[in-house]
């Protein structure tokens, strides 16, 4: 009897030691393949950071490739703005040119016309464009001064401004320009147009005060 339970009991040792290797290599197994699955995630999270990062740099390129592309169109627009604008103005000096000389009807130095604009920038500047024209044949270029006064009323009195005065050097047609600077609460009444030769007056017109559009 001892020797059976003395057996017995060893078989159940052996049972158990048998059942806690194979839970053992089992649990072993197990935790192989989550290992495993660890390093396979891993890795795919590698690539997708890769992919992810490549992505995001392609889609910094491709901004920065339409901002250059944008900032390209707006200045060659404009560009193309400013050349129309040119474009306009050459055209509207031809027409002008073409009005004074296609109009010329008298042969004597004259001083045709004075025209002022306001500037579109400053308020208390006054742009104007004064054409001085003769039609006959010359040898030698009409050569003198124009010299300008603009009359003011300043609070009730009547002032004299003198502005800028130009060098004439004429054939057939002279436009000068410049910019009349007013004082404040100044009204303007008249410009006094002179052409002086030889220190003397040769030629005088007053044009009233009128603001033309551009």
């Amino acid at each position: 009897m001892v020797i059976i339970a003395v057996f017995a009991g060893f078989l159940i040792q052996w049972w158990i030691s048998c059942t806690d290797n194979e839970e053992f290599q089992a649990l072993k197994s197990k935790s192989a393949q989550l290992e495993q699955v660890a390093q396979d995630k891993q890795q795919q999270a590698q690539i997708f950071e890769q992919e992810n990062n490549s992505l995001q740099t392609h889609l910094i390129q491709q901004r920065s490739e339409i901002a250059i592309q944008q900032a390209t169109i707006e200045q060659l627009q404009l560009n193309l703005a400013e050349l129309q604008q040119s474009q306009l103005l050459q055209d509207k000096d031809l027409l002008f040119y073409q009005s004074i000389t296609q109009g010329q009807t008298s042969s004597k130095l004259q001083i045709k016309e004075l025209k002022l604009y306001q500037d579109t920038e400053a308020s208390d500047l006054i742009r104007y464009r004064l054409v001085i024209t003769q039609g006959k044949k010359i040898n030698k270029p009409i050569q003198g001064s124009i010299r300008m006064v603009l009359s003011i009323d300043n609070n009730g009195t009547i002032e004299q401004q003198k502005l800028e005065s130009h060098d004439l050097n004429l054939r057939h047609v002279r436009v000068l320009e410049g910019q009349i600077k007013l004082n404040e609460n100044a009204l303007p009444i008249s410009i006094k147009v002179t052409l002086v030769q030889n220190k003397k007056t040769t030629l005088t017109r007053e044009f009233k005060w009128q603001l033309s559009p551009k």
